[in-house]
């Protein structure tokens, strides 16, 4: 169960960063070499991000790690 909810929290956050960086789901997914229906997963909390996937999403997001955890409802 906790997990889900972190899941969902960075997901969420996710969201938000992206929409702020006017970019769209597919943005997101060429920058981790995955379809964009990972992304819609990742934001969902259906899917559990890589560390691999966390840091490629930052770097095209323009943020760090800490800035996207920052705020997460855990």
């Amino acid at each position: 169960m906790k997990e889900e909810l972190i899941f969902a929290s960075l997901g969420n956050r996710l969201r938000e960063l992206r929409v702020e960086k006017n970019l769209m789901p597919r943005d997101l997914a060429e920058a981790i070499g995955e379809p964009e229906t990972e992304i819609i997963k990742l934001e969902a909390g259906l899917k559990a991000p890589t560390l691999t996937d966390l840091v490629l999403l930052t770097k095209r997001l323009g943020v760090t790690l800490s800035h996207l955890f920052e705020g997460l409802n855990i």
